[in-house]
């Protein structure tokens, strides 16, 4: 998921418009590729007792939901830690802005979390942390220098 939805699909398309890579793109790759792991895993941690029934072994099961929850948080701060390195090379006054929304939906994300205990509860947090993404995606385009 990181490979593909973060370093292929953000580096990649910026080698198709530019024509070069620059070296802080992988910043933002890397943490746009964690936040789609991030979806794999709620959707893992969501279906533990059925994939253990069904023999599959994803992360989620070999962790088990409490140490799941740890991973996903480690996810997020990792992403996190990549933004607040990329964001102040690209962004002026802008900055607390992206920023405070940043800190908003992980913290809003992480409380959602640490409350679900069963499928149904984990299964809100799919699109809730989808719309994230997309809404944080949209504010950084509509926030980008020209």
């Amino acid at each position: 998921v990181l490979v593909f939805f973060g370093w292929l699909g953000v580096l990649g398309t910026e080698y198709l418009h530019t024509g070069r890579l620059n070296a802080a793109s992988w910043l933002p790759a890397t943490a746009l590729g964690l936040w789609c792991a991030m979806v794999l895993n709620i959707n893992n941690m969501r279906d533990i007792a059925s994939d253990r029934l069904a023999g599959k072994t994803t992360v989620a099961v070999r962790l088990g939901l409490p140490r799941a929850k740890i991973y996903h948080t480690v996810l997020l701060l990792a992403a996190a830690a990549a933004w607040a390195l990329w964001l102040p090379l690209h962004f002026g006054g802008s900055l607390f802005l992206l920023c405070a929304a940043l800190l908003a939906a992980s913290a809003i994300h992480l409380y959602l979390l640490k409350k679900a205990q069963s499928s149904a509860e984990l299964d809100k947090l799919l699109p809730q942390w989808s719309i994230t993404v997309l809404l944080w995606i949209l504010l950084l385009w509509l926030n980008a220098p020209l």
